[in-house]
């Protein structure tokens, strides 16, 4: 059966004003309550908590979860806690290069927690480390968001994404120091299970 190409048209006019009409409720939006509290000192510095930009507050406002900023001492720490991760938890480069950093993957390191290493090039020259790992509820902790996704469709849970700032010069003993000093501030463990086997 041959249709008129005016009532394909019809129908497919029809059928785009139906879609454009629904309502735009996205289904990844975390849960609305949850906040973050970052210590109120690490390794002998006191927080001096950074305010989330105008953009971050909206977002966080519109799509759920939750994200705090401070400085202690040479070292910054960004929190980011969501129960929807596919929708809040990403690698550092796109929000850094956003503002305009230039950004480098540089690896993985196991020293302490799984942990994504990345060199940021702020505008004005100064560089830096940047440190991320993901750490769930039940007890993951990855570098990967890939992982941390594919655990949270396994077991659901809240996740964080802990992003540490340092100097880019410093020792690795430096560093390491500071996560683990974060580690014992936030509570976190650097064992994590092993992802379960699916069941098809």
């Amino acid at each position: 059966v041959k249709l008129n190409p005016l009532l394909k048209a019809c129908v497919f006019l029809i059928l785009a004003v139906t879609i454009i009409s629904l309502p735009r409720k996205p289904i990844d939006v975390a849960i609305p309550n949850i906040t973050v509290e970052l210590p109120p000192w690490i390794n002998g510095n006191t927080a001096i908590h950074v305010s989330l930009l105008s953009q971050e507050k909206a977002y966080f406002t519109q799509y759920g979860g939750a994200a705090a900023k401070a400085i202690y001492g040479d070292h910054g720490l960004l929190v980011v806690k969501t129960s929807a991760p596919l929708r809040h938890l990403h690698s550092p480069e796109e929000c850094l290069r956003g503002l305009g950093f230039n950004v480098q993957y540089k690896g993985v390191s196991h020293a302490t927690l799984p942990t994504a290493i990345y060199k940021a090039t702020a505008p004005d020259g100064a560089t830096y480390r940047v440190a991320v790992s993901f750490v769930s509820s039940k007890g993951h902790t990855t570098s990967n968001v890939s992982e941390a996704v594919w655990n949270w469709m396994q077991q659901g849970g809240i996740w964080c994404a802990l992003q540490r700032i340092s100097p880019w010069n410093l020792e690795n003993t430096e560093n390491n120091n500071w996560d683990k000093a974060i580690m014992a501030a936030m509570d976190i463990s650097s064992s994590s299970p092993f992802i379960q086997s699916v069941k098809f």
